[in-house]
């Protein structure tokens, strides 16, 4: 009874493993049938490699097919591999699922090493995820010549290949071209203003992208060195931007940059003149001076010393033109010279500079009073110097020659710091207006 139990129990255990092992082996047959599934229908894109290749004559460095509504967008970036320019370039394409058509192709001249942007649009949608292969055509006319207008007639060559693409859905930006500038606020006739275009096609620089930089405004004033440039490595391409905009105070200028037919947006430089507040002053008050004669003149503008000191708004970047008189008479017996000058870069009384900051000009005058000198009688001697001007607090030696026959007696002078006395060659100590007599006897 005992055996019988047990070998009844036997015969469950080995029906169970049986049971399990049948199950186990269909849930991994369905588990392999999945993923052939999804390996070779469902994601194809693992499996099947995507190309583009030229034989000879060039690279077809990228190719792009996306649905877009009803319609396919084709994108393919080539570039030059020839060691000559090419000109008119142009791309076919033939395969089962597209047909033959044409793609046109930018830019029209391309350098040795240069990118080809060639597009078209389909005018019917292909289907998500299939893979469209066939034949490409590449082809121009080969230009030896550095100017493409010197070209003239000269041979087209085809260079073909094939191509793998897989169909996706459109992206919203396939080729994109950005334009960022140093400083969007620039002084005209001053340093250039660095330029850099940055060509992109799906997130990937594009480098030997020939690129323009237009000014799209006010172009009379100002311009871009150079016109075109070729991307680099990283995709970006460098130019320079400058104004000459004579005397107008702001002049602002839109840009765009553009590779083939896809233009950045226009970014807005604005060249401006800036304005520095300029002081004109003297080293000592002219106060109490006549005051209807101006003592500087600034840009044709005329001041006087009762405006002084005078601060003037003047353009940096442009010459302005300023003029110190050379003596302003406070009296008739009292005077300002001259002597020299200083400040915001300014070293002649009269001249030109050009603003670059906020600064001061000083110039230096120094107070002169009158010396007159006169004989009595009249006539009987030579005065010497004679009737002059002498710098307050300096000395000033006087003397005289008689007339023959005269006898010099005495000098008599008015005046702070004037001399009476008998010395013939006195040295006055000039504080203010002087007037000297020199008295003769025996004429």
């Amino acid at each position: 009874m005992t055996e019988a139990l047990e070998e009844k129990e036997e015969l469950k255990a080995q029906a169970a493993i049986e049971y399990w092992l049948l199950y186990a082996w269909t849930f991994l047959a369905l588990v392999i049938v999945l993923v052939l599934l999804y390996v070779f229908i469902l994601a194809p894109a693992f499996t099947e490699p995507q190309f583009c290749t030229l034989n000879y004559g060039g690279y077809c460095d990228d190719m792009y097919m996306g649905v877009s509504g009803t319609a396919t967008n084709v994108v393919v970036l080539l570039s030059n591999a020839q060691q000559y320019n090419l000109l008119n370039p142009s791309l076919s394409i033939n395969s089962t699922g597209t047909g033959t058509f044409v793609l046109p192709c930018q830019p029209s001249y391309v350098r040795p090493g240069g990118a080809v942007l060639c597009t078209y649009t389909l005018g019917k949608a292909l289907n998500t995820g299939q893979y469209v292969s066939g034949q490409i055509s590449f082809g121009g006319s080969i230009c030896q010549n550095t100017n493409a207008l010197a070209c003239g007639t000269v041979p087209f060559q085809n260079f073909v290949g094939t191509f793998n693409t897989r169909i996706t859905q459109a992206a919203n930006t396939v080729v994109s071209v950005n334009l960022v500038a140093a400083s969007l606020t620039e002084t005209p006739n001053g340093p250039k203003d660095l330029l850099t275009a940055n060509v992109i096609l799906l997130n990937t620089p594009v480098p030997g992208a020939d690129t323009n930089f237009t000014v799209l405004t006010n172009a009379t004033y100002v311009a871009t060195d150079p016109k075109a440039a070729q991307t680099d490595s990283y995709g970006r391409a460098y130019s320079y931007i400058n104004s000459s905009q004579g005397s107008k105070s702001v002049v602002n200028a839109m840009i765009v940059a553009s590779f083939g037919n896809v233009d950045s947006p226009p970014i807005e430089i604005s060249f401006e003149v800036p304005t520095f507040s300029i002081k004109f002053q003297t080293n000592t008050s002219l106060s109490g001076v006549s005051q209807t004669a101006p003592i500087l003149t600034v840009d044709g503008q005329g001041y006087t010393p009762s405006m002084f000191p005078v601060t003037v708004s003047l353009n940096g970047g442009t010459d302005s033109t300023y003029s110190y008189v050379t003596d302003y008479s406070g009296s008739s017996t009292t005077r300002f010279a001259y002597s020299s000058i200083g400040g915001c870069g300014v070293t002649k009384q009269s001249g030109s500079f050009i603003p670059e900051s906020n600064c001061t000009v000083t110039a230096d005058y120094a107070e002169q009073y009158s010396l007159n000198m006169t004989a009595s009688p009249s006539g009987d001697g030579t005065m010497i110097p004679g009737n002059t001007w002498v710098t307050s607090g300096g000395t000033q030696q006087i003397s005289e020659t008689p007339k023959s026959g005269c006898t010099f007696r005495s000098w008599s002078g008015t005046g702070s710091g004037s001399y009476s006395g008998s010395t013939q060659n006195p040295t006055l100590t000039v504080t203010g207006a002087i007037t000297e007599t020199a008295s003769y006897r025996g004429c």
